[in-house]
């Protein structure tokens, strides 16, 4: 509740309350006026439910001093934080008079890549600004990155989740720290999040805002969250293919699964996209007639006059930075700048091949790739249901085997590693099931019917089911021979912690193992 001077009149200690900017499940964002200082805030009322208890309470207390102390250009400040008189949290904060990167992505704004790279080092300056104070955001996505009329990026919400206690947060909002499509494979998993989780949702971020669709998406939070720790992704250029290959590499790297591939700072990461940037920037620039950022705006506020006004409005200019020679022939991968990870040299976009040449070329790749997703799909139908599912998750999962040249040991132990995580991650939601409704599951359809995970989230990696036993509450994965109880089973209790997994076997056992079961033995590797 916000507390009232006067009937007509809504105030929160000096802060004057002019207009709701947005309005959650848990919190409200409105905007202010200082009658001290005789400026316009946001506020950011929260529940009291965040500071039900006297540790609860401290907890925000200490926690708000660190994120007053953070002044960045790229970060959103909050000026103060304080507790109402009928003990409601609140967080004032810098007002962007702007629009969220959100808002241009669903507006379909079209930008040059290169000013399009500008916003995301900008956001990338601003988490590194924090973490030399050791703080991280642990939300970022569209939402929570204002853009000024001056294309300034702010960062908004900083330090929301680390002043809020996680375990309050969740019993609260009823979910995971932070978005599922943006989400860091090891924070879905439940495990501690540190910077590279936020480069990993930078990440993410970068995609959405590249291809125009997020990485991954479900049916439920759930679904968007498994595949954000077992699917491959889609290459961006298959989505835009005027993204250069560079660029690409940089968000592939961003998103790694396992943290320890990623960016390890954010001064590396900086560096690549500031020369991808600058490599980038020359080749729209020798685009004649490409208009910049303000030009584009005026051109879009002359179209809304003249709409209003009744008149035809003159057609904007789309701001893309491609040639028709150059759309035509950025349909394969194209050249990176990249090499290991490192911006080097800028390499030249060849056009495609005449026609009717390139026509057949294309026909008969279409033919052999069928050919060899359909000998796939055959082999190993179970295996389909670690993509993104149909058609889309097919191609994903035989375009990861082509370009890592897989072997069947190497798949062996991609399955062991998903499944590892999947039990833990079902044995969360287990946990989240009987939070929100106050009893165990007598099966895990019970989390499926509750839309808390779909039936392909409830396969282990090698493609079996997974069961919950109530008595014991613990997930249990029948693992590689698909039989429960034989001393291979992977096992979790509900906190997600792993009760008991085989060892990982030698190649040789396992090779040994897919052999025997090619020849429909019963006998398994030792450690199995």
């Amino acid at each position: 509740m916000i507390e009232l001077d006067d009937p007509g009149e809504r105030r929160i200690g000096p802060y004057t309350i002019v207009s709701s900017l947005a309005h959650g499940a848990t919190s409200e964002v409105v905007k202010a006026i200082d009658t001290d200082l005789r400026r316009t805030v946001a506020i950011k009322l929260l529940s009291p439910e965040f500071v039900k208890d006297s540790e609860a309470l401290a907890r925000f207390e200490r926690e708000s001093r660190a994120i007053t102390q953070l002044d960045h250009p790229n970060i959103a400040r909050i000026y103060e934080t304080g507790i109402s008189v009928d003990g409601q949290p609140y967080l004032v904060m810098e007002f962007v008079d702007g629009r969220s990167l959100m808002e241009l992505i669903q507006d379909k704004i079209e930008l040059p890549i290169s000013q399009q790279l500008e916003l995301i080092i900008q956001v990338a300056e601003g988490l590194r600004g924090a973490l030399n104070r050791n703080i991280i955001h642990r939300d970022i996505k569209p939402a929570n990155l204002m853009v000024n009329r001056d294309y300034l990026v702010k960062i908004v919400d900083f330090g929301l989740h680390k002043v809020i206690r996680e375990d309050t947060y969740q019993s609260v909002a009823g979910r995971l720290m932070g978005t599922p499509r943006y989400m860091a494979p090891e924070v879905a998993m439940g495990r501690p999040a540190d910077h590279r989780s936020d480069i990993y949702s930078l990440g993410a971020t970068s995609y959405h805002f590249l291809a125009g669709q997020p990485p991954f998406d479900g049916e439920t939070p759930a679904a968007v969250m498994m595949r954000h720790v077992n699917s491959p992704l889609t290459p961006l250029y298959l989505l835009s293919p005027q993204i250069p290959a560079d660029v690409c590499e940089i968000v592939n790297r961003a998103m790694a699964k396992d943290p320890n591939h990623r960016y390890q700072d954010y001064d590396e990461l900086l560096s690549d996209l500031k020369a991808a940037k600058m490599a980038r920037w020359a080749k729209d620039r020798a685009v004649a007639g490409a208009p910049s950022l303000e030009e584009q705006a005026a051109e879009r506020e002359a179209a809304q006059v003249a709409a209003v006004e009744g008149e035809e409005p003159a057609v904007v200019a789309s701001g893309a930075s491609e040639t028709p020679a150059e759309a035509a022939g950025t349909r394969r991968r194209p050249p990176s700048y990249m090499t290991q990870g490192r911006v080097i040299a800028a390499e030249r976009v060849e056009p495609t091949a005449a026609a009717g040449g390139g026509g057949r070329l294309v026909i008969l790749a279409i033919v052999l790739l069928a050919g060899v997703a359909g000998l796939l799909f055959l082999a190993r139908p179970g295996e389909m249901g670690e993509s993104s599912g149909g058609l889309r998750g097919l191609v994903q999962t035989l375009m990861a085997r082509l370009s890592s040249g897989e072997t069947a040991e190497d798949r062996y132990y991609r399955q062991y590693e998903a499944t590892l995580e999947r039990v833990a991650f079902i044995a969360s939601a287990v946990k989240e099931y009987v939070s929100a409704t106050g009893r165990d599951p007598a099966t895990l359809d019970d989390l499926i019917q509750y839309k808390l995970v779909t039936e392909d989230d409830v396969l282990d990696g090698f493609g079996e089911s997974m069961r919950y036993e109530p008595t014991a509450e613990r997930v249990r994965a029948p693992g590689p021979d698909g039989r429960f109880d034989t001393g291979d089973d992977f096992l979790a209790d509900k906190d997600g912690r792993l009760l008991m997994y085989p060892p990982k076997p030698d190649r040789l056992e396992v090779k040994e193992f897919l052999s025997v079961r090619e020849r429909g033995k019963q006998r398994e590797p030792s450690g199995l």
